[in-house]
């Protein structure tokens, strides 16, 4: 399902002051508010009055348990059946739980609160140490991925900064979080878009091969980010603006056989073009070599492509390789049923690589013809009104 932005909502929280609790503090957390809020706005287009960040007094990292439940609650009433909540905690994490300036916060009490908010998808974003293993209502000994299970059916996902058993590491020039710094650049740069939206997973694998390349680069310091998500499908965000290509028709008629389309068949490498054909007549095959020699001249140099990229990539270039599909009729045009195909190259590097040795196939003047020994056959199963007896005949 596509996310609308004007429907997303996000909570971000950054906690920094340790001092009540006699445990180091985390100065980092302001660099990774400022970090993650860009990305949501500049990668994902949250709008900015959509985020509420989170950061103590002052912005001076003091959080409390109470802070955060007063922040959840101001978003209660923004939430509809159609909008998608993003939680974000950067800050100090043990005994399978959440640690705020005054205490640890479990898991699970979070997400029955959260399950509570009309918004159809949660995404929680958790930025701190052994992130991969909760502490959850009624059981203090289960682990990360059993909570998860039981969120089936509520739509959320989690991205954890590390597994169970490890700490969370801060980035290469140790003013932020590795994973949030991985995570946010994941959202900004991201080649996995398509048709303007970008999916969760995408940026979670994004996210996962960067924080490959730093454990690769950094023995003995690996983190290793967890995905878990009860969603029945993903979600994506639709972060570009998109207008479906439009690919060129092309159909034509001569006295001996009608085009009735052109279709793109490019590889990376080589320009390549599909033609579907009807001949006049009985459409004999010792007709067809001469055919496809004729509708190659005719067609090669045609700019129909099936993308910007191809488009951008062979315009002004003539097809390299042209396939033709013979049918008798209309119908075998949509059952694409083909009582023959061929294949013209324009040079012979590409007849050793197109031209596949067959029983059914052999080559007249430099045409690869391949006859469908099981037309009549296939054209009998496709009749209307065809009884069991001459169906299983």
């Amino acid at each position: 399902m596509a996310v609308e932005t004007k429907n997303t909502y996000a909570l971000l929280i950054g906690v920094g002051d340790y001092q009540k609790l006699n445990i180091l503090n985390l100065p980092t957390y302001s660099m990774d508010l400022m970090l993650i809020g860009s990305a949501l706005m500049s990668g994902l287009k949250l709008p900015r009055d959509h985020i509420r960040i989170l950061a103590g007094e002052e912005n001076k990292g003091y959080v409390t348990r109470k802070d955060m439940a007063r922040a959840l609650a101001g978003f209660k009433d923004l939430m509809k059946k159609d909008s998608s909540f993003i939680f974000y905690f950067s800050g100090h994490g043990r005994d399978r739980n959440l640690t705020f300036s005054d205490g640890d916060l479990a898991l699970q009490s979070l997400v029955d609160y959260m399950d509570t908010l009309a918004s159809k998808n949660k995404i929680l974003i958790l930025d701190c140490c052994y992130s991969g293993n909760f502490t959850t209502a009624g059981s203090k000994r289960l682990h990360f991925g059993d909570a998860i299970a039981d969120f089936a059916g509520h739509g959320i996902a989690v991205l954890a900064s590390s597994s169970a058993d490890q700490v969370s590491r801060l980035g290469p020039r140790a003013n932020h979080s590795l994973f949030t710094g991985a995570l946010s650049t994941a959202m900004v740069h991201n080649k996995k878009i398509r048709k303007g939206r970008l999916s969760l997973p995408d940026i979670n694998e994004e996210m996962q091969r960067l924080v490959r390349a730093w454990n690769q680069n950094n023995p003995g310091k690996e983190q290793h980010p967890v995905f878990r998500s009860s969603m029945g499908g993903t979600i994506y965000f639709q972060v570009e603006d998109y207008q479906p290509y439009q690919q060129r028709e092309l159909s034509y008629e001569t006295a001996n056989y009608r085009i009735v389309n052109v279709e793109p068949l490019s590889s990376p490498k080589i320009k390549r073009l599909c033609a579907f054909a009807i001949p006049k007549g009985a459409g004999d095959l010792k007709d067809l070599p001469v055919f496809t020699r004729e509708i190659a001249d005719r067609i090669k140099n045609e700019e129909i492509y099936s993308d910007p990229a191809s488009q951008a990539r062979f315009a002004g270039t003539p097809a390299q390789a042209v396939w033709c599909y013979f049918g008798h009729d209309e119908s075998d045009m949509v059952n694409h049923l083909y009582y023959a195909y061929t294949i013209w190259t324009a040079d012979d590097d590409l007849r050793q690589c197109y031209f596949k040795p067959d029983k059914n196939a052999l080559v007249v003047e430099d045409i690869y013809l391949w006859e469908n020994k099981s037309y009549d056959t296939l054209k009998k199963m496709h009749k209307p009104r065809q009884s069991r007896e001459d169906f299983i005949k």
